[in-house]
């Protein structure tokens, strides 16, 4: 999808493009939460994930081994990448949780949003292993919706758990061969949830990820600004509205605006969408901000807003 919009200035121009879902009815915006307090920590590995999920008598055997309290982000090395009478940890690592859900939308997801976990991580819902990531540097998510709704009909769920759900992470910096970075770099391979974790709704149909970029002609006279998305479509929605409107920074429209019908295929990527030229009449002086909001339109209930910013 292209924007365009002409102004005066050079390439510095400033543009605050802000995508919101919208659909039937409006809600609040996405939902996010940090999941910091909460949290049980484990330095060594377990005989499997059910012992991570097991019900625990005081005192039993099933008590061992012993979990500590921990605030997220967490860093496994926190203390002993800096020791230097002798190595730092390198193996697995456990957390864990119970999250209460409760999504605002029709059909929406729930998802766990890593920024960063080392270095290799996988992800439960009670005992089903529900998403798996290698790389500690880059952020990641995994969906929990349908293990989630399935757990929740369990008796396990309501009379061991008391409605809420079981999240357990492993995490492993173990030394490996095949990892980049290579195990001989001359910095600490750090293990651990050490950067935040967020859980979030989304509606049905979300902005997954943004690409935009903008440019202008040799003169600095006409500016254009490209912008294409990524839909996360698990449910199969079939058709979206996405409209685009560029306005100057105290919300007035500049005339320059696009609107768009989407067929959507079955999967993770919507059609690249090439936009038509808009009326050209305002003016956006240099180093000012101009807004451009991205709508899309579809049958499940919600509505989302990411901020980006092209400079």
């Amino acid at each position: 999808m292209a924007v365009y919009k002409k102004f005066l200035g050079v390439p510095k121009a400033i543009f605050f493009i802000f995508f919101l879902l919208y659909v039937i009815q409006r809600l609040p915006a996405q939902q996010s939460t940090r999941l910091t307090d909460n949290w049980e920590f484990l330095r060594q590995d377990l005989g499997g994930i059910w012992e991570a999920v097991r019900p625990v008598t005081k005192g039993d055997p099933s008590s061992m081994p012993v979990w500590a309290p921990v605030h997220l982000p967490h860093c496994v090395n926190a203390l002993d990448a800096v020791d230097p009478a002798g190595n730092y940890y390198r193996g697995p690592s456990w957390y864990r949780t119970q999250l209460e859900l409760r999504n605002p939308y029709a059909k929406g997801r729930t998802l766990l949003h890593f920024e960063g976990a080392g270095q290799r991580t996988e992800v439960y819902v009670y005992t089903n292993k529900v998403g798996i990531h290698t790389g500690g540097y880059d952020e990641w998510t995994v969906d929990i919706t349908d293990a989630a709704a399935a757990f929740a009909q369990t008796s396990v769920c309501q009379q061991q758990f008391k409605g809420r759900i079981p999240v357990s992470i492993r995490t492993d910096n173990s030394r490996d061969l095949e990892m980049i970075p290579s195990g001989l770099s001359d910095f600490t391979i750090y293990g651990g949830l050490y950067r935040y974790l967020d859980l979030v709704y989304t509606p049905a149909l979300s902005v997954d990820q943004l690409f935009a970029q903008a440019e202008t002609d040799p003169a600095g006279k006409e500016g254009r600004v490209h912008i294409k998305t990524l839909l996360y479509n698990p449910s199969g929605e079939q058709q979206a509205t996405i409209s685009v409107l560029l306005t100057d920074p105290d919300g007035h429209a500049t005339g320059a605006s696009i609107e768009k019908q989407l067929a959507l295929p079955a999967r993770r990527a919507a059609p690249m969408v090439n936009g038509a030229e808009a009326d050209g009449n305002s003016r956006i002086a240099d180093d000012t901000l101009a807004l451009a909001d991205l709508t899309i339109k579809s049958p499940a209930p919600g509505r989302r807003l990411i901020p980006h910013c092209i400079r």
